[in-house]
């Protein structure tokens, strides 16, 4: 029975592989097959009869899928210590304690004179597992070893006609393996940690230690945090071994149908489709109205399809420290959907894992001029995308603040504020992080394949015979609407899509919690701060023999987004195009977003690999001193390393469809407007690997670090000393950086490859019956600021970046008189932006635009 199970699923994995129709029923499985393949993860939706009988419209429809969803006034000022909203997920809170009062943190200042002296040791330890498999048949006679998680995450919606009714959408929310918050939900609510989590590996730890003043004492606070989601190991050995890691779909993960006939099982519908308000989130965070307004947390998370850490550790002592050594680490590795496979043939893949389609008014038939259009009042489509509408979380207050969709992220942040003098003492401060985000590593003789792949278009949006008022179609993006984050306070503020991100923090200063003002007293002997961090984001690995063996380690159709605005050439007729945002693989803040924000940390990334260091002294005279301020960053966005007697290594768009008016392959981002209309005053938006700033964002903003990142490895690092004079010291600042972005490497014996295929392409039809009347925005690996975007806006470190591989390190002292003292302030930064390495007896590297698709069958 075992290897007939066993043949199942590697028959099921093929199958998914091969064979999945995206606009097609879901396929049925064997009894047997289903011994191996749990069913959990599966939603079908059937909404048939819409309007049938004057029952009326579909008034209001939720339809969650291992997702987390708050409507109304659910959980309205609520007071929550340590808390929040799980779906299917693997969460850890912990938190330790040390001071003399019993009250939530932030501590109050400690009462009266009491010193603390001998030792103490805060620890966390948090291991989070979500949807692991482990199969290592390597000691065994068994040759062949599969993990893997199989249709876990597909949602499907299909809302059709019936009896010459119309589709009326009033209400209706998709959400999955994603966080929706709407109306008030959670607004006001307060605590020390609110975490809301769906489909996720979450750790949070803190500690926190208070005094009056600290003598003759070791102390010691210390984070360690492994959250792991989705990832699957696989080993075998001997010969004809076959191992293979996987996460995969069988179709598209969320398909939704509005009249149309992606999931219709009558396709010769001509009624039509209105649709009032419906959100469709896939992998994503959703947070409209006053969802979290005016809430005050220590840390506030969403976090959707993602492993993410925070560890926070906070000395605040009102006195003196004498003759003692303080320490605060975090030691955080976050690994999300990351495979690794080792045989003698050896696959490690995610197949499928970050589609969405939308179908609105397709339809098979004919049609007249005078025929009434379908309409689209509002709508949203997030795929693997963060988007915050109207007044969310404005004005929140958090040191950390969090939106993570399709991600592995980790922030640490060690606090010292010490009120009066440091002396004959040592601090240390240190971060350590490693975040990766859909890497997969094949090692196999014959054959090593290591990637991911979706087979169709990333996000499909098709928009037939319909007029659009609102419509936001985001893919791998961030997008901030209205009063979103506008006055929000906080240490680190971050929004991330589809990335790989680390976030480290040290500050020694004095003041309260969080402050890095005033200073503190006078300082002896040595501190050290340090911020090492890798940040790895869709990087695959493969190496086979280099006799025969082949690799290949390749990213497909991960950042391809089509957008149809059409009616059909005959009969001619218009349709139009009110207000249109497409993001692809962007970030894009409209009308009043992150105005006003105070923060010390604030970033935006989409589909990046991000490092974020930062390290604050503000200090006294200093006095026989050693100070270290460290960050060494590695950052690597779509890099692929293939090593063998044949390798291949590369990023490509390979779609197996056209544009049906040129034939043109749709890769990169499609928008066609087929006899589509943009009145005056209105606005379509198209952005492609592309920052756009627009109105009143981030006007006024207050930080340290502001950062907007598309489609990009980037490595940010400051190091800040103010201090009053320096003597018989020695002061080092030190920032080491690695970017790579879209870099590729293959070497082999025989034939090499390393290229970047379609992955710069932006195609905007506008027929010759189109009329921008309007505004169409069209930014392609670029960064648009319009109208008063980042106006007045108050930052050491400004980073807008798109397509690039970014490296930022500041080095910056402020001090009286040094005497007596060496000061070496050094940057160390190599930034590598779409580079190929190829090596063999036939090596090609390039970048290029090929114009072709490849025969996957997808339709």
């Amino acid at each position: 029975m075992r290897h007939k199970k066993r043949n199942l699923l590697a028959a099921a994995l093929l199958a998914v592989a091969v064979s999945s129709p995206s606009f097609a029923q879901p396929q049925a499985v064997s009894d047997d097959a289903l011994e191996e393949v749990s069913g959990q993860g599966l939603q079908i939706v059937e909404n048939h009869n819409a309007t049938f009988g004057n029952h009326g419209p579909l008034n209001s429809q939720n339809n969650n899928l291992d997702s987390v969803q708050v409507n109304d006034e659910g959980m309205v000022k609520s007071n929550i210590g340590y808390g929040g909203v799980f779906a299917n997920s693997a969460v850890n809170t912990t938190a330790n304690y040390l001071y003399d009062t019993i009250s939530p943190p932030p501590p109050p200042p400690p009462g009266g004179n009491k010193v603390y002296s001998n030792s103490f040791l805060q620890k966390n330890v948090n291991k989070a597992v979500n949807h692991n498999n482990h199969a290592d048949d390597a000691h065994y006679e068994e040759l062949n070893a599969i993990a893997g998680n199989l249709n876990k995450e597909t949602q499907r919606v299909n809302t059709e006609p019936e009896d010459s009714n119309p589709v009326e959408i009033v209400e209706q929310y998709n959400n999955n393996n994603s966080v929706q918050i709407n109306e008030a939900g959670q607004a006001g609510s307060s605590g020390i940690l609110l975490t809301n989590a769906a489909q996720s590996a979450v750790n949070s730890a803190e500690n926190y230690f208070v005094a009056a003043g600290v003598e003759g004492t070791e102390g010691l606070q210390v984070n360690h945090q492994t959250a792991s989601n989705f990832d699957n190991y696989a080993e075998a050995s001997g010969q004809n071994s076959i191992a293979v890691a996987f996460n995969a779909e069988a179709g598209a993960t969320q398909m939704i149908n509005n009249g149309g006939t992606l999931l219709s099982h009558n396709p010769k519908k001509t009624e039509n489709v209105i649709i009032y308000d419906q959100d469709n989130n896939n992998n994503s965070v959703q947070l409209n109205d006053f969802a979290q307004a005016e809430t005050t947390h220590m840390t506030l998370k969403n976090i959707a399809n993602s492993s993410a850490n925070n560890g926070v550790n906070v000395i605040h002592v009102t006195g003196d420290i004498k003759e003692s050594a303080l320490s605060q680490s975090n030691n955080q590795t976050a690994s999300n959907h990351n495979n690794e496979a080792s045989a003698e043939t050896a696959i490690a893949v995610n197949i499928n894992k970050e589609r969405q389609v939308v179908d609105n008014g397709h339809y098979v038939g004919t049609r007249t001029p005078k025929d009434p259009k379908a309409q689209i009042k509002k709508q949203n489509n997030n795929n693997n995308s963060v988007q915050l509408n109207d007044n969310a979380q404005s004005p929140a207050e958090a040191m950390i603040m969090e939106n993570a969709a399709l991600s592995a992220v980790n922030t640490g942040l060690n606090l010292a504020h010490i009120g009066g003098t440091t002396s004959d003492s040592e601090l240390n401060q240190s971060n350590v992080q490693e975040a990766s985000n859909f890497d997969n590593k094949a090692k196999g003789t014959l054959l090593a394949g290591a990637g991911n792949a979706e087979l169709g278009t990333t996000q499909d949006i098709n928009n037939y015979w319909t007029e659009v008022g609102t419509q936001n179609n985001n893919n791998n993006s961030v997008q901030l609407n209205d009063n979103a984050q506008s006055g929000v306070t906080g240490i680190v503020i971050e929004n991330m899509a589809n990335s790989a991100s680390n976030t480290g923090v040290n500050v020694l200063a004095g003041g309260e919690v969080g402050m890095i003002e005033p200073p503190t007293g006078d300082f002896s002997t040595g501190l050290s701060q340090t911020n090492r961090q890798t940040a790895t984001n869709h990087n695959n690995s493969a190496s086979a023999s280099y006799d025969e063996g082949v690799a290949v380690a390749a990213n497909i159709n991960k950042q391809t987004q089509v957008i149809r605005n059409f009616t059909t050439d005959d009969p001619p007729d218009l349709i139009y195009v009110y207000d249109q945002d497409n993001n692809n693989n962007s970030v894009q803040l409209n009308d009043n977003a992150q105005r006003e924000v105070n923060s010390l940390v604030l970033s935006n990334y989409a589909l990046a690999a991000v490092n974020t260091g930062l390290n604050v002294m503000n200090a006294g005279n200093i006095t026989g001193s050693s100070i270290d301020q460290l960050n060494e960053q590695t950052a690597s966005n779509f890099k692929n390393t293939a090593n063998g007697a044949t390798a291949i290594a590369g990023n490509a768009e390979w779609t197996d469809s056209y544009f049906y008016k040129t034939g043109e392959h749709e890769v990169g981002q499609m928008i066609e407007n087929i006899h589509a209309v943009i009145p005056a005053d209105k606005e379509q938006n198209n952005n492609n690997n592309s920052v756009q700033i627009n109105d009143f964002a981030q006007v006024e903003a207050s930080t340290l670090i502001t950062a907007n990142i598309a489609n990009s490895a980037a490595n940010i690092a400051f190091n800040l000393m103010n201090t009053g004079d320096i003597t018989d010291s020695t002061v080092t600042q030190t920032n080491n950086q690695l970017a790579e972005n879209h870099v590729n490497y293959a070497d082999a014996s025989d034939f090499a490859v390393a290229a970047n295929i379609n992955k710069q392409k932006q195609y905007i039809y506008n027929c010759n019956c189109s009329s921008i009347e309007g505004e169409q925005n069209n930014n392609m690996n670029s960064v648009q600021i319009n109208d008063n975007g980042q106006a007045g806006i108050n930052t050491y470190l400004l980073v807008n970046a798109a397509g690039s591989a970014v490296n930022a390190g500041v080095n910056m002292l402020s001090a009286g008189t040094v005497s007596g003292s060496s000061v070496t302030q050094i940057n160390n930064a190599t930034a590598v932006n779409f580079s190929n390495t190829a090596s063999g007896e036939t090596a090609i590297a390039g970048n290029g635009d090929i114009g072709i698709g490849i025969g996957l069958p997808i339709y």
